[in-house]
């Protein structure tokens, strides 16, 4: 089943710093208005609601942030501070695996193997990222997992312990 969603937007051009272009005049749709917004533009989530005439489209009411918006501007700052790395779209990225893991903890049952398997994948992104104790702390996690779930000769368990061996080295 597909749903149609309308995005109903609030911007007020005197409180908001964010550059957008109104494109009617040079878009495909000429009966739309459209309007084109800069690259990471962040929009506050106001309302969602059925639109009452068809239970298959949806409208959300979105409005502009500007620069100071201090819930956003703290939101930020705690994402700055809790998940490290060089760029705001590799802070973003990591945000984004832990969160699909926590959304995967829920979906699943607490000893399926392929939570293991991510586990172990999170312990490849911090290794990669020089995060050598939470590399090993995903691992071990892995390993836990796996031990409920499969037969204790399962070839995973090399795979992990030669994970935590090799984070716990480098990590030194």
């Amino acid at each position: 089943m597909s749903v149609g969603i309308l995005f109903i937007t609030n911007v007020n051009p005197s409180m908001s710093s964010t550059p957008f272009a109104i494109i009617n005049d040079v878009s495909y749709f000429t009966m739309e208005k459209e309007i084109l917004f800069s690259m990471q533009t962040i929009f506050r989530i106001n309302d969602i609601k059925p639109s009452g005439t068809n239970d298959r489209l949806w409208y959300i009411h979105l409005t502009l942030t500007n620069d100071s918006d201090q819930q956003l501007n703290d939101l930020i700052e705690r994402i700055r501070v809790e998940i490290q790395g060089p760029s705001a779209l590799y802070r973003l990225g990591t945000l984004m695996v832990k969160l699909a893991l926590e959304i995967f903890v829920k979906k699943r049952q607490p000893i399926h193997p392929l939570l293991a398997t991510s586990y172990n994948n999170i312990g490849l992104v911090y290794a990669n990222m020089k995060n050598y104790s939470e590399a090993v702390a995903s691992y071990k996690r892995a390993v836990e997992i796996e031990q409920q779930a499969l037969p204790a000769r399962h070839a995973s368990f090399e795979v992990y312990k030669q994970n935590i061996e090799s984070s716990r080295k480098k990590g030194k």
